[in-house]
């Protein structure tokens, strides 16, 4: 007798579901039509615009106009809802305006594929046939068209908390893996991105959220990006070391915390995803000697195989660090970095005392700020150990290093924001010049009077721009 009532109930779900597919091969004609007719219509051809124009856009405002029936039929939003998804039109359902979305959208797959396929299945085929039910409640358990709907409306907030949960997420429980793999590492930053856009859009209200939400996002992305650092490099060594394809796999799928990123950087001598991984600590100023150790590594792996591999590296590493954000200042050691440079230039064969800084000021993107450079090179009471260690070496290496300095106030001079540039530090520059030209005056290598003269020109152009 307790059987009867479901019976007659499950009837009239199937008899409604009946009517309502009958909407859905409609609307299944107008998506067909409108692609002929849109598909087949000559270039330039206006005899017809409206009929064109119309077809391509009706099934979608029926299907608006049915949703803004009142009263509202649940059924009939749910059952024009899963029949979307099953005709490969996914994506826009965010945008659709139904009192049922929301909850459809957060918890329809809930009962599982298999209750979904009993109940729903009249609705659960689309143009080219029946759809993969696994496939689409495994789109909805994932969530992120939820997030994409609070977007829409403006629902700052709780976009925000949904793409961050998205982006810690593994693949949904109980879900063939095929159809829900685990989130890429690319899908993960995104999410991220998007949680940071969202808590940001918030304004005030992004208070609910807590005050260091987009600090945690932010930080979470940094090493996110480190972390694709470290699979790009550890992919090239899986080539020959099969022991590192198991990190790999793992890379790929999942955020891993800094020390464990910074464990394989370890193990497998992965110097610039390391300099990456480090700079998320940047803030907090603790790993000096470690960023120094690996930036040594690095560059003297680059210089051994030639200038134009250790160029390659130092623009990649410039390119990385780019920003206060990214760890520029912590990771790019400058008197580091040109000291190593400079000593490799140093009586190298076809080199020329402007190398280096051709290298920062030209080849490197964005190109190194002239300050740093300045008080890299040419500041006796600022320059650091490594630098100043270089000019006292020899009489020799000083020549070269004023060679240096005078292609650095070159390229200064001729920059186009030279002009501001000239404003700010005009006094201390021309100083410096008189001082090295002076300096230069007093040598007797041909080379030190061929620089005298160059130094000579450079001052006249200083006092040119002055006036």
């Amino acid at each position: 007798a307790g059987g009867a009532p479901a019976s007659a109930a499950w009837r009239a779900l199937n008899d409604r579901l009946a009517a309502y597919r009958v909407c859905a091969d409609a609307l299944e004609g107008l998506m067909a039509s409108g692609k002929a007719l849109n598909g087949s219509a000559a270039p330039g051809n206006a005899s017809t615009p409206s009929l064109k124009q119309a077809p391509r856009d009706m099934w979608r405002r029926v299907i608006e106009y049915g949703l803004q029936r009142r009263p509202v039929d649940e059924i009939f939003h749910r059952a024009l809802l899963w029949w979307l998804m099953a005709a490969g039109q996914v994506t826009l359902l965010p945008t659709l305006d139904s009192p049922v979305l929301e909850g459809f959208l957060r918890s329809a797959a809930d009962p599982g594929a298999e209750a979904v396929q009993q109940t729903w299945s009249t609705m659960l085929r689309g143009p080219t046939g029946g759809a993969d039910v696994v496939a689409l409640c495994a789109q909805l358990s994932n969530l992120e068209l939820l997030a994409t709907f609070y977007v829409r409306r403006g629902r700052h907030v709780e976009a925000a908390r949904a793409f961050a949960e998205l982006s810690q997420r593994d693949a949904p429980q109980g879900v063939d893996a095929r159809a829900a793999p685990a989130p890429t590492l690319s899908q993960r930053e995104a999410w991220l991105v998007q949680a940071i856009i969202a808590a940001r859009a918030a304004g005030d209200g992004g208070s609910a959220l807590g005050g260091d939400f987009v600090r945690i996002a932010e930080e979470k992305l940094q090493v996110a990006r480190a972390q694709g650092k470290v699979l790009s490099q550890l992919t090239e060594v899986a080539r020959t070391d099969a022991s590192a394809s198991h990190y790999c796999d793992a890379l790929r799928v999942s955020l891993m915390d800094i020390e464990r990123l910074y464990s394989l950087c370890e193990s497998y001598s992965l110097h610039l995803p390391a300099l990456a991984v480090l700079g998320v600590a940047a803030p907090y100023q603790e790993y000096g000697d470690r960023v120094e150790e690996h930036l040594n590594n690095l560059l003297d792996a680059a210089l051994a195989e030639g200038w134009a591999s250790a160029s390659e590296t130092v623009r990649e590493l410039r390119a990385h660090f780019s920003s206060p954000r990214a760890g520029e200042v912590y990771v790019l050691r400058l008197d580091l970095i040109c000291a190593a440079l400079e000593r490799s230039r140093f009586d190298a064969p076809g080199s020329s005392h402007g190398d280096v800084i051709h290298l920062l000021t030209h080849v490197v993107e964005p190109a190194m700020p002239w300050e740093w450079l300045w008080r890299t090179y040419a500041d006796a009471h600022r320059r650091g150990p490594l630098m100043q260690a270089l000019w006292e070496e020899s009489t020799d290496m000083r020549i070269h290093l004023l060679g240096a300095v005078h292609a650095l106030v070159l390229a200064w001079v001729r920059s186009p924001s030279g002009a501001q540039l000239l404003t700010l530090h005009r006094q201390a520059v021309c100083s410096a010049v008189d001082s090295f030209t002076v300096e230069l005056n007093t040598m007797t290598d041909p080379s030190a009077a061929q620089l005298r003269d160059a130094y000579k020109a450079v001052r006249l152009e200083l006092t040119h721009h002055h006036h």
